[in-house]
């Protein structure tokens, strides 16, 4: 753990960790491992930021941790949809 804010006003708690890994953990993996560390759901936790070093095992991610699905709906952003390829 290398930071952790609570931020009271977006109802939310902001922390940045760094994994050891041999090959990049993926942001699926590490929301599950976050998740679980902080005794929360996965679909309440949004990664913003996975970022590693060329050459090194240490990666380190940035995510936010949302107390419920309402607050979580209001502050983010909802994911672009893909255009369909025409044929």
């Amino acid at each position: 753990m290398r930071k952790e804010i609570h931020n009271k006003l977006l109802n939310r708690k902001e922390v940045e960790l760094e994994l050891e890994s041999e090959s990049n953990p993926g942001i699926a993996k590490c929301r599950a491992d976050i998740a679980k560390h902080f005794k929360s759901e996965e679909n309440l936790v949004v990664i913003k930021r996975l970022l590693s070093h060329f050459g090194k095992n240490n990666f380190v991610v940035e995510a936010y941790i949302y107390k419920d699905e309402a607050n979580m709906k209001a502050v983010e952003m909802p994911a672009k949809k893909k255009k369909e390829v025409k044929q």
